[in-house]
């Protein structure tokens, strides 16, 4: 999470682009919020747990939650906003992540989301920030329980009115994470994986105005 010239607060959804967007700015015009002493509240029980091995405990702190920073009494005055992801995509590229960093190089997709050990280690994580039930939505729930997003991006056609916005043009933001169709998504993503993402991630459809239909179909007609 960063704070923007002191008028908005940008919460880190994993795999949306959120570190390329951050390193945009000039230190003279954030407030980062990830260093390791907010490591104690984040993580109200100690653990030794062995995921977070791989990840450095700043990694884990900065996807934290609107919810998270309001406890902390952080997040006041300010707008929020973020940006998001194809449910789709982001899956797989969370996917790939984690094959990579836990050396699984045989396990698939299906694996993944089906098995019970992989999604009991992922949700141990505290706010449930790596949980594969967690939809991106869920990171805007209030202390009050209410959704608090002011504003928010699409990661695949969005980028460029970012950088406007925030006056970070000169930065190419867009160019770094443009869209890049791969013709392996059909052989990937089997009807039942499909029927699991709409299904899980509902919520994320929906508000963010993703369509259900995988989008690699208008590629193959």
């Amino acid at each position: 999470m960063i704070i923007i010239d002191d008028n908005w607060c940008f919460i880190h959804v994993p795999k949306t682009s959120g570190t390329n967007f951050t390193l945009c700015f000039p230190n003279n015009r954030i407030v980062k919020y990830t260093a390791n002493e907010l490591w104690d509240q984040f993580w109200e029980k100690k653990s030794s747990e062995s995921f977070i091995n791989i990840r450095e405990k700043i990694n884990v702190v900065k996807h934290a939650p609107l919810s998270f920073w309001q406890k902390q009494h952080i997040v006041k005055h300010h707008k929020i906003f973020t940006i998001v992801r194809n449910p789709y995509t982001r899956l797989l590229s969370f996917f790939n992540e984690f094959k990579r960093d836990l050396n699984l190089s045989h396990l698939t997709l299906s694996e993944f989301i089906s098995n019970s050990d992989i999604s009991q280690q992922l949700e141990k994580i505290p706010y449930g920030i790596f949980s594969l039930k967690v939809n991106q939505l869920d990171f805007f729930i209030s202390m009050n329980n209410n959704i608090c997003l002011d504003k928010f991006y699409k990661m695949e056609d969005e980028l460029e009115q970012v950088e406007q916005f925030f006056n970070i043009n000169d930065i190419n933001l867009h160019k770094h994470n443009s869209f890049k169709y791969d013709k392996n998504y059909k052989n990937i993503f089997t009807d039942k994986i499909i029927s699991w993402v709409q299904d899980n991630y509902k919520r994320d459809f929906d508000y963010f105005n993703y369509n259900l239909e995988p989008f690699w179909y208008k590629y193959d007609k």
